[in-house]
């Protein structure tokens, strides 16, 4: 006798889990409104997943979705639980129910990897402008269109119609889903034909349709989103979009008009250039696939969060050593620290980005002023700073004198410390050479 396992899965607002009801139809997984199934049943909960966090629980994008497995072993009766967090976790785990599938990518841990990497992207960057309460403010509306400018790059240099290998994956079903139903909410303007035609074709699968019904529309196709009345999907003209051109090469410019944060550079007369170039998720990824030229840095960025001082985006040079024992001292924080990377919705909510898109230039996000922003001192030698717009398969370049400009001009006053490298050497002992001047300067002392 098998054991029986049920799954159970949950979300703080219930109308999140449109795309994992389409994932769940499409890898034949069977559904109830309770969780006492058989042996592999899957039950979708309508009543809200209760917050860990109060403060999460009133950000528009804080979505929180979990899935809670029960197995019961056949022999003794007894049971263990374990609980999924997160829509991308979900996902993994319905899809890995059904391997043979292959909704997870069919190419081993690379296809895998890569599935993730969508399915993350579109989640972080798209519940909140399709689940949330503060969908019709700018930036939801601009996250929406980068996904799907992103989408129809990426398809238009694939010979594949979808996101990863040659079949339909969970990263094409769930990114389809919140695409379509962002767009509707916010009026995003998805024009690519690569993209509509893609969103379309997976909303307009028997499985996904039966799950999802007749409201959610593709973009272009009775959506708002692109909105020509049931007509078939085309590029709209009416702005131009960097989907409908060709993707530019790194150093390229590239017209990212309806991106927030472009737009404030402009507003306030601050000279810069914006460029394409392939996603990168890490600081080492921009250093490894983006050259920059001489004398130029990319950045590396960091949120992180402690219970008793507070929150601190950090924004260093990418060969920076960070070391969070050592950035409490420089900081002159007062007892106890303890200093440890935020979650990604505390992102969202803060600074209005997702994992892997963090810059310096998000500050201006932070409404409630209750991020400190701390800049490597390195930084500002450099001849041209590279960071990400909010969105990680671009980068905006300043000059260090339009970088301080522009935090002038947003009210935020960084504080400036000399981070060392990666490298060592003498710059070293700048952490203890240098404190502000809220804290007497001390040598670092050893422990006894």
């Amino acid at each position: 006798m098998a054991p029986v396992v049920t799954r159970t899965v949950r979300s703080s607002n219930p109308d999140a889990l449109v795309p994992l009801r389409a994932l769940a139809a499409a890898l034949g997984l069977s559904s109830s409104s309770s969780s006492d199934g058989g042996g592999g049943a899957l039950a979708f909960s309508s009543e809200p997943l209760p917050s860990r966090d109060a403060a999460a629980a009133a950000a528009a994008a804080a979505i929180s979705v979990e899935m809670e497995i029960r197995i019961r072993n056949p022999f003794d009766s007894a049971s263990r639980t374990s609980n999924v967090r997160g829509l991308a976790g979900v996902a993994r785990a319905m899809c890995r129910a059904v391997p043979e599938a292959g909704m997870w990518g069919e190419d081993g841990a690379e296809g895998a990897a890569s599935v993730e990497g969508w399915v993350e992207t579109a989640s972080t960057e798209l519940t909140g402008a399709a689940f949330g309460d503060r969908a019709k403010e700018p930036q939801f509306k601009s996250l929406a269109e980068n996904f799907g400018s992103t989408v129809d790059r990426h398809l238009s240099k694939s010979k594949s119609p979808f996101l990863v290998g040659t079949s339909a994956t969970a990263a094409d079903v769930v990114g389809a889903i919140l695409l379509a139903i962002a767009a509707q909410r916010t009026g995003a303007v998805v024009g690519g034909k690569k993209s509509a035609e893609w969103c379309g074709a997976i909303l307009g699968n028997g499985a996904v349709k039966g799950a999802i019904g007749d409201g959610v529309k593709a973009p272009g196709q009775g959506g708002k989103g692109g909105g020509d009345d049931g007509k078939k999907a085309a590029p709209v003209a009416a702005a131009p979009s960097p989907a409908a051109a060709a993707p530019a090469a790194a150093g390229d410019a590239v017209d990212l008009s309806s991106n927030p944060l472009v737009q404030k550079l402009d507003s306030l007369g601050i000279p810069h250039r914006t460029y394409s170039h392939v996603a990168c998720m890490s600081a080492d990824d921009l250093v490894s696939n983006v050259a920059v030229p001489g004398g130029e840095t990319h950045t590396k960025n960091v949120l992180f969060k402690d219970k008793k001082h507070g929150m601190f985006l950090v924004t260093t040079r990418t060969d920076a050593d960070v070391n969070t024992k050592e950035l409490g001292k420089a900081l002159g924080l007062k007892g106890k620290t303890n200093l440890r990377l935020a979650a990604e919705d505390l992102l969202m909510e803060k600074l209005g980005c997702k994992k892997g898109c963090v810059g310096p230039l998000a500050i201006v996000n932070n409404s409630d002023k209750d991020v400190k922003l701390v800049m490597d001192e390195g930084l500002y030698a450099a001849a041209k700073i590279h960071s990400h717009p909010m969105t990680n398969d671009a980068s905006t370049v300043l000059e260090p004198s339009d970088l301080k400009k522009y935090f002038a001009e947003v009210g935020v006053e960084p504080e400036v410390l000399p981070f060392p490298t990666k490298k060592g050497g003498d710059d070293k002992a700048k952490w203890a050479g240098k404190a502000p001047a809220s804290r007497p300067q001390e040598a670092k002392k050893e422990k006894g």
